[in-house]
C-alpha cells in the first residue's frame, strides 16, 4: 500500500515540475503552449507557487490581466 503511495505522490511532485518547460517554451517563442504548461501545474499541483508566479507573468506580459 506505501509503495502506492509513494509513486503516486512521486508522480505528482514530477509532474509539478512541468512550469520549468514551460519557461522553456516561452523562451522559444511558444507562448501558448507555454500558458498550457503553466496551467496544467497549477491545476495538478495547486500549492505550486512558482506555477502561479509564471503563469502570472505570463498573463501580465501578454496584456491579459
Amino acid at each position: 500500500m506505501y509503495h502506492i503511495v509513494i509513486q503516486v505522490v512521486t508522480a505528482l511532485l514530477t509532474h509539478c515540475q512541468t512550469a520549468p518547460s514551460g519557461t522553456q517554451l516561452k523562451a522559444q517563442g511558444q507562448r501558448v503552449e507555454a500558458q498550457d504548461k503553466y496551467t496544467e501545474a497549477v491545476q495538478i499541483c495547486p500549492t505550486y507557487a512558482d506555477g502561479f508566479y509564471d503563469l502570472g507573468v505570463y498573463y501580465s506580459e501578454n496584456q491579459q490581466v
